[in-house]
């Protein structure tokens, strides 16, 4: 079929449902056009509670982290009450960045780094250098641009609209293969950022099966089951699961993906998460966070050093391969292909939920 050039179009071709074993791929104009992104910024990004991080990361009053997602610069910042607010990292004199980077308002204010307004942590605005001359003027009015955020089980989630997820609900159906208050034992180690040339769906596919693992991945395949690698999909997440071969005790290596853009990579002792935030059509960047148990902390510093060193290795491979895919996708050669049945379910529960986003929801600002 000749290429597609506009949306209506796309969804009208593109959105047939058909069972797993029938089923094509997304054809490529979704991961190349730039009228898909601008509606996915629309369609997904504005109604969906996206993942920022474990509150552990935001630890004591005045601790901030910082984020760009899309055009949108957070921060997220503990308040005096010890709850996590989340802000635009937007002075509003003239635009400027409260904090560049994570760390902590020792003073328990946050000070615009252009011209040096302070705020709260409430985020009411405090300090006005120089502006007594300014008639008419009202610091009630320039507090700080809040964001909708949510906390669940230890995780932080903020929407730019309105959200139209039970992500508590959710987030509990996650938690039902995990032991009691799992996410709160972690302890923040480290942040790592890569930048990913290819669509952030590439990499979302390339997340979501483990058909990729033996050619990818030759030293991962040799710590994980591949035979006894397993899928389960829902409609809000899908969870990939593997025997650890190097376990005495049959512990399991633990994949889940919760639309859109938030992974959980759990390992025993250890909690990666991940987030894909979409730069253009053909570039993404992924922001993976460090979290292990109290007593890995203390008595396997050496582990964490070699389980980051490793992750990214793998990350590395990963990365290769995305950008080689989008290159494919992005050629003559490309329209859409199949799925595996056995290895690649989880790939297509996230087109199909993909497809009923784009396709099927109203317009909204974003």
């Amino acid at each position: 079929m000749a290429h597609i050039n506009s949306f209506d179009t796309l969804c009208s071709v593109d959105t047939k449902h058909l069972p797993l074993s029938q089923a094509y791929t997304l054809r490529s104009e979704w991961y190349t056009e730039q009228y898909v992104f601008d509606e996915e910024i629309k369609q997904i990004f504005s109604s969906k509670w996206v993942f920022l991080c474990l509150e552990q990361k935001i630890p004591s009053v005045g601790s901030y982290t910082v984020l760009q997602y899309l055009h949108h610069p957070v921060i997220a910042v503990r308040d005096r009450n010890n709850a996590i607010k989340v802000y635009y990292n937007v002075c509003r004199h003239r635009g400027g960045p409260l904090a560049y980077h994570d760390g902590i308002a020792t003073t328990n204010v946050l000070q615009c780094q252009y011209h040096g307004w302070t705020y709260l942590l409430d985020g009411s605005l405090r300090g006005v250098p120089q502006f007594d001359k300014v008639d008419l003027f009202d610091k009630k009015d320039f507090g700080l641009i809040e964001i909708p955020s949510i906390v669940v089980n230890s995780m932080v989630f903020l929407c730019f609209g309105e959200p139209t997820e039970d992500i508590p609900t959710i987030v509990s159906t996650v938690n039902q293969k995990l032991p009691p208050n799992y996410f709160s034992t972690k302890k923040y180690h480290s942040t790592v950022e890569y930048i990913v040339d290819a669509n952030w769906k590439v990499y979302a596919d390339n997340y979501l099966e483990g058909y990729h693992i033996p050619l990818v991945h030759p030293t991962l395949n040799t710590m994980l089951s591949y035979r006894n690698y397993k899928v389960e999909t829902t409609n809000e997440f899908v969870l990939q699961y593997s025997p650890i071969t190097s376990s005495e005790e049959n512990e399991l290596a633990l994949y889940y993906f919760m639309y859109p853009s938030m992974m959980l990579n759990i390992l025993p002792g250890r909690l990666q998460t991940n987030v894909i935030i979409p730069i253009s059509t053909q570039q993404c960047k992924v922001i993976f966070d460090y979290y292990y148990d109290e007593d890995v902390f203390i008595n396997s510093p050496s582990q964490i050093v070699e389980d980051i060193r490793f992750s990214d290795e793998v990350q590395k491979e990963d990365a290769t391969i995305c950008k080689a895919v989008f290159q494919g996708l992005s050629s003559n050669a490309y329209t859409s292909g199949r799925f595996s049945v056995d290895t690649e379910a989880g790939v297509y529960a996230f087109q199909q939920w993909y497809r009923q986003q784009m396709c099927n929801s109203s317009n909204s600002k974003f």
